[in-house]
């Protein structure tokens, strides 16, 4: 039950349970549920408030680029995945449009699965700037994401600057994803930002000068018009209000580099139940693969004594074994099932988060491959936040170090910031901890929202479940039809924010 033995529980996080049982009234799932609702607007009326002025400019694109036949991008972003949503949601706006894209990180390792655009090696120039100022253990171009800290932020932005002050203006757009850091770079160039951001907005930042250094050109670049920054997630925007004290669009990735394989769900009926994946993070909340197969195992012997009672000629022409799914978990997948279209044979796909966002979920649900989350007003919450030091309940953070003293942890380090039970106006939200915090702050999660998933408390709950395959494909054929929804809306989104970007003056909505 230690805090790094992949148990999403610690002793301390059940004692802090108890005491909170005791001393604090948990709040009914209905209470709990109108918290999420009021953030749910607010982030829904915001990404109109800003967006829709511009509808009416965004209805008549061949207008605004007045017969342009290239886009130049400059784009940078460490997370391949990420960065490829806004590009792709530009091309798919204009396809006859060409462009001609600069994007110094290069590809990595997801585009092993599925190749396309940003696949490319990282420039040599870039890569020398990696090498000098972030840390990380393994660094080639397949292994993009995740540096542990940039060292000397303020020379790593000069550097990159004087590297590619040309090519950033020359371009139409300067695009940025992971990290926000990066977009920094782009403050003065006086050319159009599009930020789509999927990590905390201090990840690699370890020293609150250098945070403070980000805060202030992101602030800049989010308060000019033309500009538009965007998060991923709820969860994003939310701490990115909190700590750059900048509203960011909410926009949910849909999964564009799945190409022709989108809504592609088509389940192998012929060999038994087919396959079962698993989505989460290998080294986290124990081997669930292997339980869940032992699990099935175990069903499958008790289903075929039951056969034999109930249907004698069946059980005979199965040879008493009831057929189950193979488990396979993303992370060990062999080679033939790596690939999108490998998943669109699974049967279904069990989801098991470990921190708020995950671009994993995004390509299973457009794939229509019905999905088995655990029930996020109870058992989500310890997944989603299992990285919290292993604990569910904590205490309030304290104050983040003052210039010089110290370093700052970021987003991923800190604790969820929760609403002051104390307070009457419950559902405000505040810092603070508590389980009911950790359920809104689930419930606000894509895990949490996504509609025609199926939730189960127990992994049992799987069995019976599999077993219907024409309730499965309905499934199926519910997530593809809201899919369908969200990507008309997501255009019209994407739309506005390229008109934004490119709009002269005189096209310009009154209120900006």
């Amino acid at each position: 039950l230690l805090p790094d033995s992949a148990w999403p529980w610690t002793l301390s996080s059940i004692w802090h349970a108890v005491g909170e049982w005791a001393e604090v009234r948990w709040r009914s799932n209905s209470e709990v549920l109108r918290v999420v609702d009021q953030e749910v607007r607010r982030h829904h009326d915001f990404r109109v408030n800003t967006l829709s002025p511009w509808l009416g400019v965004a209805s008549d694109l061949p207008g605004v680029l007045a017969g342009r036949q290239t886009l130049e991008l400059f784009a940078l972003g460490m997370h391949t995945g990420l960065l490829r949503e806004p590009i792709l949601a530009l091309m798919e706006l204009l396809p006859d449009v060409e462009f001609n894209i600069v994007a110094p990180c290069g590809g990595d390792k997801l585009c092993g699965r599925i190749p396309g655009i940003l696949c490319q090696d990282r420039d040599p120039l870039f890569a020398e700037l990696i090498l000098t100022h972030m840390y990380k253990k393994n660094l080639n171009s397949y292994q993009n994401m995740h540096a542990d800290f940039i060292e000397n932020f303020p020379l790593m932005r000069n550097k990159f600057i004087a590297f590619y002050r040309e090519k950033m203006l020359a371009a139409d757009i300067l695009m940025c994803s992971e990290p926000l850091a990066f977009c920094s770079f782009f403050d003065g160039a006086g050319v159009p930002v599009v930020a789509y951001i999927g990590n905390g907005p201090g990840f690699y930042l370890a020293s609150p000068v250098d945070r403070a250094i980000m805060v202030d050109s992101v602030q800049r670049l989010a308060s000019q018009p033309q500009n538009t920054f965007i998060a991923m997630n709820m969860i994003l925007a939310i701490s990115s209000e909190r700590e750059v004290d900048t509203r960011f669009v909410t926009l949910m990735p849909m999964a564009r580099h799945l190409g022709s394989a989108m809504y592609s769900y088509n389940p192998d009926t012929k060999r038994g139940m087919g396959k079962l994946l698993v989505t989460k993070r290998v080294m986290a909340s124990w081997d669930v693969r292997c339980m869940t197969q032992l699990l099935l195992i175990r069903a499958q012997v008790w289903l075929g004594k039951l056969m034999k009672e109930l249907d004698l000629e069946l059980a005979s022409h199965l040879d008493g074994m009831v057929p189950i799914p193979k488990v396979y978990q993303i992370g060990e997948l062999p080679p033939e099932l790596k690939s999108v279209e490998a998943w669109s044979a699974f049967r279904a796909c069990l989801v098991l988060p470990w921190d708020p966002s995950g671009l994993n979920t995004y390509d299973v649900y457009a794939l229509g491959l019905p999905m088995f989350i655990p029930d996020p007003l109870r058992f989500l919450p310890s997944f989603v936040y299992r990285s919290q030091a292993g604990s569910a309940l904590m205490n309030k953070p304290g104050p983040p170090p003052k210039p010089g003293e110290g370093s700052w942890p970021g987003f991923w380090r800190r604790l969820p910031h929760g609403f002051d039970q104390s307070q009457p106006n419950f559902g405000k939200m505040e810092t603070g901890g508590g389980w009911d915090s950790f359920r809104i702050w689930t419930m606000l999660t894509d895990f949490g929202q996504l509609p025609h998933v199926r939730h189960i408390s127990a992994l049992s709950d799987l069995i019976f479940q599999l077993l219907d395959i024409g309730g499965l494909k309905a499934t199926s054929q519910s997530m593809i039809t809201h899919h369908r929804e969200m990507h008309a809306d997501s255009r019209n989104s994407w739309a506005c924010t390229l008109v934004r970007a490119l709009a002269p003056i005189e096209r310009r909505p009154s209120s900006e």
